[in-house]
């Protein structure tokens, strides 16, 4: 049998419950029914099942929109970055799958800076890469110990944020955390906003899992970062400026909200990366249906907006909702997209207008081009 010292790494996306006991009960009521409530319209889709190989995409890991409303969609499966126009017509792409500059073996997610200017995690190749504002290749970064930093989101000087981790063994046992952090060009953090310990299992295979917990952040067009951890059992975001001080936290009572057993039974949507010494790496995606979580995660996402307001999704409504606060954390509206309703694995970004995509499609990945509309009663 295999020491923990010399296994394979195995980095899951396995949830872990690590944010303390039930709470109090909840949800919390929207200021005692003074808060509107906006309704979010889909106005139109990119995407196809089969046709004009610009529109088919093997799946969707990232997508934003440009101050001039360009929309910028990655393709984990296709390596590539595709551009659209503000109405969805294509417009050109960039990228390939390979292990050359400008090329990737399965890019996860990307930051568009101020200047239009990109930076691709590419998870698979455990590398960054820099691409200039028309989108040529410039730097492609190397030499990350574990992973590359995943998740990127644009930090105002040029800097972005994401999330890297640490581990080793001591005395014989693996330890190690998860730390959302700023990145320039270097693999080491410029600084790290907060850090939460991992678990460590054996696999039958002898590989050691990674479990980490799930965290979603974004940053403020002033340089502020908002970190939610996606946990079934506490409500609450934590808001740090650009030094890393605490500016807010927003904390709201909660009960946990058990899935039915249809939703159990819909199993759960596993990504892996896989680094051996003689298999190299390799990124794995199925659809788990055991140790499926029993209850929804309070939070299921949040995102900040270019005026600043912090959109939180709700992790347990069946018509996707989001809590908009200002910086301050002051409930200032909430948002519904009635025509989404039950439509699972779906991402949002409300930078320059407001986009979903598919991560979990249930037929064919597509991006979802929505539009604010009236006030609901």
């Amino acid at each position: 049998m295999k020491t923990l010292a010399a296994v394979g790494f195995v980095l899951g996306l396995t949830i872990i419950v690590a944010c303390g006991g039930p709470g109090s009960p909840g949800p919390a009521s929207d200021e005692g029914g003074t808060i509107d409530t906006l309704r979010i319209s889909v106005v139109d889709t990119i995407g196809v099942m089969m046709g004009d190989s610009s529109y088919v995409f093997g799946n969707v890991t990232d997508a934003t929109r440009t101050p001039d409303g360009e929309i910028y969609v990655l393709d984990g499966l296709r390596c590539r970055l595709s551009v659209y126009s503000p109405e969805g017509i294509f417009q050109r792409s960039v990228g390939r799958k390979g292990s050359g500059p400008g090329e990737y073996q399965y890019p996860k997610s990307f930051a568009l800076m101020s200047d239009g200017s990109v930076v691709i995690c590419d998870w698979g190749g455990i590398s960054v890469t820099h691409l200039t504002p028309e989108l040529e290749f410039d730097t492609l970064i190397t030499g990350y110990r574990h992973i590359a930093p995943d998740r990127l989101v644009p930090f105002p000087d040029g800097s972005y944020v994401g999330m890297t981790l640490r581990h080793s063994v001591e005395n014989g046992q693996p330890v190690g955390s998860t730390y959302v952090a700023r990145f320039d060009r270097s693999t080491q953090p410029e600084l790290v906003y907060c850090g939460y310990p991992m678990t460590f299992s054996l696999g039958d295979d002898g590989d050691l899992n990674v479990h980490t917990v799930l965290l979603r952040w974004d940053t403020g067009p002033d340089g502020s970062v908002y970190v939610a951890i996606g946990c079934d059992s506490v409500w609450a975001f934590t808001g740090y400026g650009p030094e890393g001080d605490t500016l807010v936290t927003v904390f709201k009572p909660w009960e946990r909200v058990a899935k039915t057993e249809e939703e159990l039974e819909e199993g759960l949507l596993h990504e892996s990366l896989s680094t051996g010494r003689e298999s190299g790496t390799s990124v794995n995606r199925d659809r788990r249906y055991e140790n499926v979580p029993r209850y929804h995660n309070a939070i299921g996402s949040i995102d900040v907006d270019d005026q600043g307001r912090i959109w939180v999704g709700r992790g347990w409504t069946d018509v996707p909702t989001f809590d908009v606060y200002s910086p301050r954390g002051n409930l200032l509206f909430v948002a519904t997209v009635p025509a989404l309703e039950d439509v699972d694995g779906l991402s949002y970004c409300f930078d320059n207008g407001y986009l979903a995509f598919d991560e979990q499609p249930e037929d064919y990945p597509k991006v979802y081009l929505l539009r604010m509309g009236r006030r609901t009663d």
